[in-house]
């Protein structure tokens, strides 16, 4: 559990930082309006939560099938999606929020899902996380925020001084050199903050090296 959260937190904060670029990239830069290009980028915003939460969702969830609990894992999941419907419910027809709102409604249920699926593990198996892991889990956050910080920078930097992002090939090469740049700060911090999964992605990349 703790290496998926090393790999997918940077993740997320590299898709929350380059929402715009990878919108323009998906739909066009110069074809998509630029109104719709916002308002896809919030939607993916609020998603990023969700991916973050489905990713530790299917790990926990195996957890329930190792002892063999599918009773659990049905009511957890019955419940989140009650809970999804109902919100969303609500913030369409209650205020105008309109796709937000279903994006909102599919990241808060899958948060509320993992958090349950947290709970019923802590009632069976004890806690599952000591503080040592809870202080990695920390490190790995600002790790994290250093990376959106850097990917941050680094983009508006080549957007006003390097690319033509009116263009697809340099909007390319902005998301990409932001993306590298904010992932090698990721790795940076959590080397020096000695998070413990670090040691463990470094082994596995010298192994990947090897067979390569």
């Amino acid at each position: 559990l703790s290496q998926i959260v090393f790999f997918t937190l940077p993740l997320c904060a590299l898709f929350l930082i380059l929402r715009i670029p990878l919108v323009r990239l998906a739909f066009g830069a110069r074809e998509f309006p630029w109104e719709a290009t916002l308002l896809t980028g919030k939607v993916l915003a609020i998603l990023t939560v969700s991916i973050f939460t489905q990713t530790i969702n299917e790990i926990l969830r195996r957890y329930f099938y190792v002892f063999k609990n599918t009773r659990s894992v049905l009511k957890i999941d019955g419940l989140a999606t009650l809970l999804y419907l109902l919100f969303t419910a609500a913030a369409i027809t209650k205020t105008s929020w309109g796709i937000l709102g279903l994006a909102a409604g599919l990241s808060l249920a899958n948060l509320c899902r993992s958090l349950m699926f947290l709970f019923a593990l802590n009632r069976r198996i004890g806690p599952l996380f000591p503080k040592e892991k809870i202080i990695s889990f920390s490190k790995m956050l600002l790790a994290a925020a250093f990376a959106a910080l850097t990917a941050w920078a680094a983009m508006r930097f080549l957007d006003a001084y390097v690319f033509d992002t009116s263009r697809v090939v340099p909007l390319i090469g902005l998301t990409i050199a932001a993306a590298l740049m904010g992932g090698l700060a990721y790795l940076l911090a959590t080397k020096i903050l000695k998070v413990e999964e670090f040691s463990s992605f470094k082994l596995m990349l010298k192994k990947g090296l090897r067979l390569w």
